[in-house]
């Protein structure tokens, strides 16, 4: 259960205001299929991680394991905590359709935060398919976030929100590091 309220809260704070979650507003303009397609990639991405940390749990375990969620969440942080520029306009004009918007946001997705928590977060329970579950409704809760919101979007209350899960992140994952290290 633990991965899963850890990819879950994790997956959705880390991916709200960055480049996926923008290149995931520009894909719903084409309606309930570019939406559909995000959805898609999300749950692929999610399977994907989930059960390479599966297989990374059964070829390394123990406290080690702990140590790489909490790298994790340190690289979620300071993820966070860059600035994200606005999408190039290029960029928002590849996105044709619900095809291309899948594609491109697959790319910018394995690139993101949410994966690599994911990843961890299955290598360290052995957890896979629950972590595989909450990452994929904390990615879907991002991307309806921002469905819902115009394209290119990044109010102030988004960026603030956004350093601000950047230093949670940072923490959380510091008093993680200190306690898979037995320093706390």
């Amino acid at each position: 259960m633990a991965a899963l309220m850890i990819t879950l809260i994790a997956c959705a704070l880390a991916a709200t205001g960055g480049r996926w979650w923008q290149i995931a507003a520009v894909a719903a303009r084409h309606g309930i299929a570019g939406q559909v397609s995000i959805l898609a990639g999300v749950a692929l991405v999610a399977l994907a991680a989930g059960w390479l940390g599966q297989t990374t749990h059964e070829e390394v375990a123990g406290r080690g394991m702990m140590l790489f969620l909490a790298i994790a969440l340190l690289l979620a942080g300071g993820s966070a905590l860059w600035p994200v520029r606005p999408l190039h306009p290029k960029l928002e004009a590849s996105v044709r359709g619900p095809v291309s918007g899948f594609v491109i946001a697959l790319a910018a997705l394995i690139s993101d935060s949410g994966p690599f928590i994911i990843l961890a977060a299955a290598a360290w329970t052995g957890e896979w398919m629950l972590a595989a579950a909450g990452g994929a409704a904390g990615l879907a809760a991002a991307a309806v976030a921002a469905f819902m919101l115009p394209a290119n979007s990044m109010s102030d209350w988004i960026t603030g929100a956004r350093r601000t899960a950047g230093a949670l992140f940072l923490i959380v994952g510091a008093v993680t590091a200190l306690a898979a290290l037995g320093l706390l």
